[in-house]
């Protein structure tokens, strides 16, 4: 940014000495600028996941110590292949802090589905939860405590 600052600075400088014959006042152009990387945050703890399904439905429920410091958390499912894709987002904001999600997924077939949570933190990190595993076409339920 200091780099773009001063190419900046010496081409208004050639532009005034071209259109006016003098260099402006640069004492402007520069200050101080005084600031902390801030250290890294961790994400906040996953306290539990699980699932329940029934027929062709699995209802989801986790629940986080706090979604402080959580950007988004995406809710992601995978088949026999264990190819995980994403099939729910969760954008998370600062003044809201609801630390137990839902989710209900309608399965295209009774099979066993394989569920995680990827999470991403306001400082880049990001971490994926343990695998919740459910065959759906019993009512079964599956818990994951971290």
């Amino acid at each position: 940014m200091i780099i773009y600052r001063a190419i900046l600075l010496v081409l208004l400088s050639l532009y005034f000495i071209l259109v006016f014959g003098q260099v402006p006042d640069s004492s402007n152009y520069f200050q101080q600028i005084n600031y902390t990387i801030p250290g890294k945050q961790s994400l906040p703890k996953l306290l539990s996941f699980d699932g329940i399904s029934s027929d062709k439905q699995v209802k989801l429920n986790w629940r986080f110590e706090t979604t402080a410091g959580i950007e988004s958390c995406i809710l992601e499912r995978a088949g026999k292949s264990k190819d995980f894709k994403p099939i729910a987002y969760f954008l998370m904001t600062e003044d809201i802090d609801i630390p137990t999600l839902k989710y209900k997924d309608k399965v295209p077939q009774t099979a066993t589905y394989f569920y995680r949570l990827k999470l991403t933190g306001k400082d880049g990190s990001v971490d994926s939860s343990k695998v919740v595993i459910i065959k759906t076409g019993s009512d079964q339920k599956a818990h994951l405590k971290n």
